[in-house]
């Protein structure tokens, strides 16, 4: 569990290594759409603009560190365009 605040105040992501597939970051809603990951944009609605830009740079230095793939899960187009589990880990 990764503390992941500004979206909400207790918010989370999570960092988890699969056997096959490595290490893997579920985002949950720390960015909406893959846009506001990749440049740090917030929507209006979060609970703090400063710690949800600190919590993305949080999770892209841990990416980066472990080379980790991550998962911007909170929009549904966004979802489907990735590997389905669990057919994607065999």
């Amino acid at each position: 569990m990764i503390s992941t605040p500004g979206h909400t105040v207790g918010h989370h992501s999570l960092m988890v290594h699969l056997r096959k597939a490595g290490w893997v970051i579920l985002s949950g809603d720390v960015a909406h759409f893959q846009i506001n990951y990749d440049r740090a944009l917030v929507p209006l609605g979060n609970a703090s603009l400063a710690e949800t830009i600190a919590s993305i740079g949080r999770l892209k230095g841990l990416a980066a560190k472990y080379r980790a793939r991550v998962i911007v899960q909170h929009a549904s187009d966004v979802f489907e365009r990735r590997p389905q589990l669990p057919a994607f880990l065999n």
